[in-house]
């Protein structure tokens, strides 16, 4: 340790307090229990037979409540569509849409991976499904563990 001056300091008087320990002590990792199991939200996403709805441009198939874009990918150089499902509403004066694109999870952390957009805004008969999926892919492939480089965005 050096003083303000740059000099070493010759010694060092330190007292740890009563509960100077409790800050480094890590308690073990617990997830909480998902709210449904896995073969319950794959019966929910599944696409029904013979229903199909076409928001946003894409033909989307339909699950119990949710819209679902299966996972497609034809050729080598084709279009790679991912894996989405969403939920759009609207009222008197309002619209929204709830985009949910997981992905696989890893085998060393059991935590859901994925982006999940929420849209809710004032204007009736908006359809706000291809929004949702242009902002879901803004996020794609983002790894939140490292440092992301951000660019800034001027508007004109």
């Amino acid at each position: 340790m050096k003083e303000i001056t740059g000099k070493p300091l010759d010694k060092v008087d330190y007292h740890p307090g009563p509960f100077a320990a409790v800050n480094k002590a890590k308690p073990p990792v617990r997830y909480l229990p998902g709210f449904l199991r896995a073969s319950t939200v794959a019966e929910l996403w599944k696409p029904q037979p013979g229903a199909s709805v076409g928001w946003g441009g894409d033909t989307l198939g339909y699950g119990l409540g949710w819209a679902v874009r299966s996972k497609k990918k034809v050729a080598g150089f084709a279009r790679d569509d991912f894996f989405y499902v969403s939920h759009t509403g609207g009222a008197i004066g309002a619209s929204s849409v709830l985009l949910v694109a997981p992905k696989p999870v890893k085998q060393d952390s059991m935590l859901p991976q994925g982006v999940v957009v929420a849209i809710l805004c004032n204007m009736q008969g908006v359809g706000l499904n291809q929004l949702a999926v242009d902002i879901s892919k803004c996020f794609d492939g983002l790894d939140v563990e490292k440092p992301v480089e951000v660019q800034k965005i001027y508007q004109c």
